[in-house]
């Protein structure tokens, strides 16, 4: 987990600063600020996410600060006042290195629709329950020109599942050959995970969908103060370096050769601006089509 490496740095610099944190994703993280907030219990001072609705819901109460590295970051990354992307994580493609070698490995989505037409069932990504999965579902069939024609050659094959871990054990143990839409942060704890022998990755070279991580700091929080300096120690070239050791992707561009491909620059150098997909960071279609998108790949993968 990256803040295992980002809280001993920061401590170290602001001693008067202890840092706790909670792992809590998506709408349940709304849910339970909104209910702290209104019975006056103790709230989050700052919330770091890579789905952007809960932004949306949250805005009223997001501090609309501006950061003292607001300067050194691309425009995609501070796109909405007091809401900043800490990465830009791309998606990925796992698969399993004793299973496919060679022209076997997928490196493209077409490429993972073609394998899951020879394998029935055989390659796994997230469902739209959960919202990494809509976000890069959604980006899919919204973003990209054929991205409705590659969600129908997708659906029917996939075997769709909850958990990122739970993906990336099946693959190592064989059950699926591959998976798509991975969390490109799976790249930097394979290692950790005992995996990197028999799972492989590579970016999607025709359609990448980059999720960014963004952060905001909540206004009436107990320490306002102390968590906009944290959001500010992670935009900075320090904070964005123990970033991208930790297996996220850095948005700042003055880290590009300490941070080798787990920088977007040097992604996008890579595979090409054009081949790289992100939503709109706080779309209000990206709120509100979430049922429509549920029931389109639901219809597209025969159920």
């Amino acid at each position: 987990m990256f803040w295992d490496d980002v809280i001993p740095v920061f401590e170290s610099l602001y001693p008067g600063i202890e840092v706790e944190t909670v792992d809590i994703a998506g709408p349940l993280l709304v849910q339970r600020y909104k209910s702290e907030s209104s019975t006056g219990a103790a709230t989050a001072d700052m919330i770091i996410d890579n789905y952007g609705p809960q932004f949306i819901d949250l805005e009223s109460d997001i501090m609309p600060r501006e950061s003292s590295q607001a300067g050194d970051l691309p425009d995609f990354a501070k796109s909405n006042p007091g809401v900043y992307a800490v990465a830009a994580d791309p998606s990925i493609i796992l698969y399993n290195k004793a299973l496919l070698t060679g022209d076997e490995v997928p490196t493209s989505l077409a490429d993972v629709a073609a394998l899951g037409a020879q394998h029935e069932g055989m390659i796994t990504t997230y469902n739209t329950d959960i919202a990494f999965g809509y976000a890069n579902w959604w980006t899919l069939v919204n973003e990209i020109e054929n991205g409705t024609t590659l969600m129908e050659e997708l659906a029917p094959n996939t075997t769709f599942e909850t958990d990122g871990g739970t993906m990336a054990e099946k693959i190592a143990q064989g059950e699926y050959l591959a998976g798509y839409f991975q969390g490109g942060i799976v790249r930097g704890v394979l290692d950790d995970l005992g995996m990197a022998d028999i799972v492989g990755w590579t970016f999607a070279t025709d359609h990448n969908v980059v999720l960014p991580r963004l952060s905001a700091v909540f206004e009436e929080a107990a320490h306002p103060n102390a968590a906009a300096l944290l959001q500010d120690f992670l935009l900075t070239a320090e904070g964005q370096s123990i970033l991208c050791k930790s297996g996220m992707t850095a948005v700042r561009t003055d880290v590009d050769e300490e941070c080798d491909m787990f920088a977007l620059s040097n992604i996008t150098d890579e595979l090409g601006e054009e081949s790289l997909v992100m939503p709109p960071p706080l779309s209000e279609d990206f709120v509100n089509d979430r049922a429509d998108l549920a029931a389109q790949v639901s219809a597209a993968a025969g159920n």
